[in-house]
Order: C-alpha cells, then sequence, then structure tokens
C-alpha cells in the first residue's frame, strides 16, 4: 500500500506544443507492484508503474514507472525514490521525490508527495521543475493522486 502513495509523484503538464514554461494540473493512478520488498522491519524497497493524464509540451504521458525505498512507523509512512515519465513519443523525464503520510499502524490512507524534475530526454531535455501531489489510497495496492506544479524547458 506504500507503495501507492509512493507513485503519486509526477510533473505538472498541460501546456501546448509551442510553450517552454507551463503549469497545471494532472492525476496519476497506480495499482500494485511490478517488484516490492520487505528489506528489515519497517522497511521497504519497490518499483511500480502508474499511468498519468500529464502532457509535457503537448505530448501525453504513455507510463510512468517509480522506484522506491521506504520507511514505515506506527504513526507516519516516509518514502523516498526516483521516477521516470515516457512520452507517447519515446521521450522520458527524470523525477526524484519524497512522501510523508501520517498512518495507523504503520498503514497510510492518504499523504503528500512532493518532486522535483531533474531531466529529461528528446522534447523534454533539460526539464526542470517542482509541483505536489495529494495522495488519496481507496484501496490496498491502489492510489489516486491529483497533483499540480510547474516546468519549464531551456
Amino acid at each position: 500500500m506504500m507503495k501507492k502513495i509512493a507513485c503519486s509523484a509526477f510533473f505538472v503538464i498541460a501546456a501546448a506544443a509551442a510553450q517552454a514554461q507551463a503549469t497545471g494540473t494532472f492525476t496519476i493512478t497506480c495499482a500494485g507492484n511490478t517488484l516490492f520488498q520487505t528489506i528489515a522491519a519497517g522497511r521497504e524497497v519497490g518499483t511500480f508503474t502508474c499511468t498519468s493524464t500529464a502532457q509535457v509540451n503537448g505530448v501525453p504521458v504513455k507510463q510512468v514507472t517509480f522506484s522506491s525505498y521506504t520507511e514505515r512507523a506506527a504513526t507516519e509512512v516516509h518514502v523516498w525514490g526516483v521516477f521516470v515519465a515516457t512520452l507517447e513519443n519515446g521521450d522520458q523525464v527524470n523525477a526524484d521525490y519524497q512522501t510523508l503520510a501520517p498512518a495507523r499502524g504503520g498503514v497510510a490512507r492518504s499523504g503528500t508527495l512532493t518532486y522535483k524534475l531533474v531531466g529529461g530526454s528528446g522534447i523534454a531535455k533539460g526539464i526542470a521543475g517542482s509541483g505536489t501531489c495529494a495522495i488519496t489510497v481507496p484501496a490496498p495496492d491502489s492510489s489516486i493522486d491529483a497533483c499540480t506544479g510547474a516546468y519549464a524547458i531551456p
């Protein structure tokens, strides 16, 4: 379930093809893990994929792949990691993210994810930006994230 909270990261994107800067809102939806392993009590690593309504300069995001490290405590869950958003044309956007979520018994149902765009390829080469996502976990192994943010491409 923490993977859901981790999978909420991403970037803002609703720009026209000619724009080099954009702000906006989008969603990220995740279900299940590709790989998930407990490495010690309260510590986990995972990799999972998600879908998104995000776009970069008008090109839709095809898939978002997250890699995460989770530390779980009774009242708080903290997730750090990276994600790669692959656009429909094959270009990519790379980001760092972290999530901090209140928990009950080590299980989080909502939280906030912050992300920082750190680079990309093709039309996203040199991309920089940041944003936040409000994470909702409607069921185990799933999440729906409402995100806002901004990016610029030199």
